[in-house]
């Protein structure tokens, strides 16, 4: 248990020193094809009026079906016009999964409506793959404790029903599994990561080494941000789990925050109508990657 803890810590450790110290920098990922959330405010849905550049990515220009009829079974064969930029999209029928990690505010009210609307009606026969936090009470929000909000965790348990609920026959119900850390659980794991972190300091400048780069950031962001991906490595090893126990491959992955409002239509089997991505003959040599086009460009923090 001790190598296990160990090697969640490791791997932890990495990506929070890499948001922390690189977040200026700019990559080509080279990962599993990963689609990930948009949350875009620039999408007005009282209007349906969208920006032209609403769903634009760093690594792709990625756009959304307008004719939901295009969802059909035989999505491999099917091509469509995006919102704003031409027959820009291709649907490929991949064994899919989707990720849900973070602490889950509102999560009934506001992400789990926003999930049956623009999630899962075009994503049919994904599994779900969800990590929570056991936690009911107030929580400060990503960056300091103005934003605290009532969390309950156990709402996310919902999804289960829900995915059940819509999915398009009794032979395709998607799995749904759960994982859930508790504080105390999450604080034996980390905190002597945590101290490290958030005391050392450079030799010659006495500057705090890992402290983000703004002054209201607090000793919570930094918490905050380790939570974030710990919660991200759980619902990956729930997938690769079921993965190697079933023998099944996952060539597409959503992660998706569990306290995020999902304006727009997302079909995590559209690509980009890119040679070198939908060339079959590069398509297994070359996996991609899609991230939201906000927060600290070129790296994007809601990952």
């Amino acid at each position: 248990m001790a190598g296990l803890n160990k090697r969640k810590v490791d791997l932890v450790t990495i990506l929070a020193s890499i948001l922390l110290l690189l977040n200026s920098l700019s990559f080509t990922p080279q990962a599993p094809d990963v689609a990930f959330s948009h949350f875009d405010t620039r999408n007005d849905e009282r209007t349906g009026s969208t920006s032209s550049n609403s769903t634009t990515t760093i690594a792709y220009t990625i756009t959304w079906q307008r004719d939901e009829s295009m969802l059909s079974r035989n999505m491999s064969k099917d091509v469509t016009h995006g919102a704003t930029e031409g027959p820009t999209t291709k649907l490929l029928d991949t064994t899919c999964a989707i990720m849900l990690y973070g602490l889950p505010r509102k999560f009934r009210d506001m992400t789990l409506p926003s999930l049956k609307k623009n999630v899962m009606p075009y994503n049919p026969r994904c599994d779900y793959f969800v990590h929570y936090y056991d936690l009911v009470g107030f929580e400060g929000g990503d960056r300091n404790e103005s934003t605290r909000g009532f969390v309950n965790a156990t709402e996310i348990l919902d999804v289960e029903q829900v995915a059940h609920d819509m999915a398009p026959s009794t032979t395709d119900k998607a799995m749904v599994k759960f994982k859930k850390t508790t504080i105390d659980e999450f604080h034996t794991l980390y905190d002597a990561f945590l101290n490290k972190v958030q005391t050392k300091r450079f030799n010659d400048t006495n500057k705090l080494m890992y402290w983000p780069n703004r002054p209201d950031y607090t000793n919570t962001t930094v918490t905050n941000i380790v939570k974030m991906w710990h919660s991200l490595q759980e619902a990956w090893n729930l997938m690769k789990k079921e993965s190697m126990s079933s023998g099944k491959t996952y060539e597409t992955v959503a992660m998706l925050r569990s306290d995020v409002l999902y304006v727009t239509k997302l079909n995590f089997r559209s690509v980009p109508d890119d040679v070198a991505v939908n060339n079959p003959q590069q398509q297994q040599q070359q996996p991609f990657i899609v991230i939201p086009d906000f927060a600290n460009y070129p790296v994007n923090d809601r990952m």
